[in-house]
């Protein structure tokens, strides 16, 4: 019922294309193929913060990168269509990546630090699929993708607890006008292609790259402003900006219905 279901929901959005059915060739995938799968990968964060008013680069224009490699690993189901030239279809998959990188945001007092976190992504991809050898083929992907990604900015700030006569004797703490930390699900789109490998009817293999970019997240610091001693002007809320990506690489064992 599953498999009826999901074959005609594909065919439906496929109804106004023009390519007509042909038979399958000897050694595809069935038509109308539903199939399952696992995957393990390597998920690499690519993460850009920027202080765009200068407020942590004093006065100037700031940026730095930051980003880590962890494994991870999911599910996918998919339904696709024979056509005379290529397969076409969609495909769902979730993912747990635990990705978390940090870098010192203020390199002169290195007191304030970024931080970023992605637990899990879960995409909805198009899929075109096209044979080169055999039971060789090519794919490639695009959609939308959903992750939950936190990201953080703490600042802690230098200051003498009694009488301070070396700098040892300076103390840190949480400054939480200059920090925020944003939790949320975010949107963004996803890229990517691949290689499968036909083993038999049911079973095949895959290796595939994608790149999924969930744009630019803002945060403001400094809620409660201050008066600059330098100019004697008001200093109001300051924007930071954190860019999130991933790009991520994965083998897949996918079983055919």
């Amino acid at each position: 019922m599953i498999r009826y279901l999901l074959t005609r929901a594909l065919l439906l959005a496929l109804a106004n294309l023009s390519f007509p059915p042909t038979i399958a060739y000897a050694g595809s995938l069935v038509d109308a193929n539903v199939y399952f799968g696992g995957f393990i990968g390597l998920g690499a964060d690519r993460n850009e913060f920027t202080d765009s008013q200068g407020f942590v680069g004093y006065g100037e224009d700031y940026e730095i990168d930051f980003g880590s490699e962890t494994p991870q690993f999911g599910v996918l189901i998919g339904v696709d269509q024979r056509y005379e030239w290529a397969r076409i279809g969609m495909e769902l998959d979730a993912a747990w990546l635990r990705n978390s990188s940090s870098e010192i945001a203020d390199p002169k007092n290195l007191d304030e630090t970024v931080y970023s976190s992605y637990d899990a992504l879960v995409s909805l991809r198009a899929r075109l699929t096209v044979p080169v050898y055999e039971r060789l083929h090519l794919f490639g992907t695009a959609g939308l993708a959903v992750g939950w990604i936190e990201n953080r900015f703490v600042d802690e700030d230098f200051y003498c607890p009694d009488t301070c006569n070396v700098v040892e004797d300076y103390k840190l703490r949480f400054d939480p006008d200059d920090s925020f930390a944003d939790s949320s699900t975010r949107l963004g789109w996803v890229v990517g292609a691949g290689v499968e490998w036909q083993a038999s009817d049911m079973w095949s293999a895959r290796f595939d790259v994608s790149y999924v970019d969930f744009g630019s997240d803002r945060n403001y610091v400094n809620t409660a402003g201050f008066i600059s001693s330098s100019t004697q002007e008001f200093v109001g809320a300051q924007p930071y900006d954190i860019d999130n990506k991933l790009v991520i690489a994965r083998v897949a064992v996918i079983r055919n219905f």
